[in-house]
């Protein structure tokens, strides 16, 4: 299952506070250079609900839908790479399935249905 979450990062005196990983049981992609920090994470439900329910509230970690995200995270520096990456294989003698597949690969990974 994947979930995506808007966050806000609190600068305290000490720290700053983001979403941060303390559960083994999910992965985490993070996109920070984009309107608002945002997260997809992946995982049981119970597990990514326990970690979200584990943030420090302050961070006021939101669940948002799929196009949401896509929105989100589209001018991100994940996604141009994503896409440089393709280029390459392309310019390189790759074969239309082949970097047909990649794209496709590298876009689940991250849970990325735009394009």
């Amino acid at each position: 299952m994947l979930k995506y979450y808007t966050y806000e990062k609190v600068e305290t005196s000490y720290t700053v506070l983001e979403v941060r990983v303390g559960h083994e049981d999910v992965k985490i992609c993070y996109f920070t250079y984009t309107e608002k920090p945002v997260v997809a994470i992946s995982g049981e439900e119970e597990a990514i609900d326990a970690l979200i329910s584990a943030q420090d509230p302050r961070t006021n970690a939101t669940e948002i839908d799929q196009q949401t995200y896509d929105a989100l995270i589209a001018p991100s520096d994940q996604v141009r790479n994503i896409y440089r990456q393709v280029e390459y294989v392309r310019d390189n003698g790759g074969t239309a399935e082949e970097c047909d597949a990649l794209l496709v690969s590298l876009m689940d990974e991250i849970g990325y249905m735009g394009g």
